[in-house]
């Protein structure tokens, strides 16, 4: 075990960064990070009300949702995963 030394590590989603710093307990902070762009998200067509931590995982359904048209429920994986993000934050 660690004590008084800061680590960072990745959780399994890319806009979430766990920090524990370790005095004689362990202490966890979720701090979000932005992962698409501006950019991205314009040419995603994003709307400017849905633009926040959670707009990599829009722009992949609507990605999806482009691909697979007129089978659009066979992204619903990528909607799940954007709906738990939003729940998240």
């Amino acid at each position: 075990m660690m004590y008084g030394r800061q680590f960072q590590c990745k959780l399994e989603s890319p806009s979430h960064t766990v920090i524990s710093y370790n005095f004689t307990q362990v202490i966890w902070y979720v701090i979000s990070v932005m992962v698409a762009t501006e950019e991205e998200m314009i040419a995603a067509d994003i709307p400017p009300d849905q633009r926040d931590y959670c707009a990599h995982h829009l722009i992949d359904f609507y990605k999806c949702k482009r691909e697979k048209m007129p089978w659009v429920a066979s992204c619903k994986d990528k909607l799940h995963t954007y709906r738990h993000c939003e729940e998240e934050e």
